[in-house]
């Protein structure tokens, strides 16, 4: 849907690096698992060219994400 919709507040962008799944509540060992694996990360800055876009249609939200190789590659 083309020209539908509203531009999201740059605090409520984010990048999915894994998807954990579909928990009906996370489980609180999950949780600090990631916390842990997210504080051992030490990466530099890097380019990121986002040049793909699609949607979940059903749920009206769309998306933007990089092709082929890139920085996050790394993480």
């Amino acid at each position: 849907l083309r020209g539908v919709g509203r531009r999201a507040p740059p605090s409520k962008y984010h990048v999915t690096l894994h998807f954990l799944g579909g928990w009906p509540s996370m489980p609180d060992e999950v949780i600090e698992r990631c916390r842990a694996a997210a504080a051992s990360v030490d990466a530099g800055a890097f380019h990121l060219a986002v040049d793909h876009a699609g949607s979940f249609a059903a749920s009206r939200v769309g998306w933007l994400a990089p092709s082929g190789n890139s920085g996050l590659d790394a993480l």
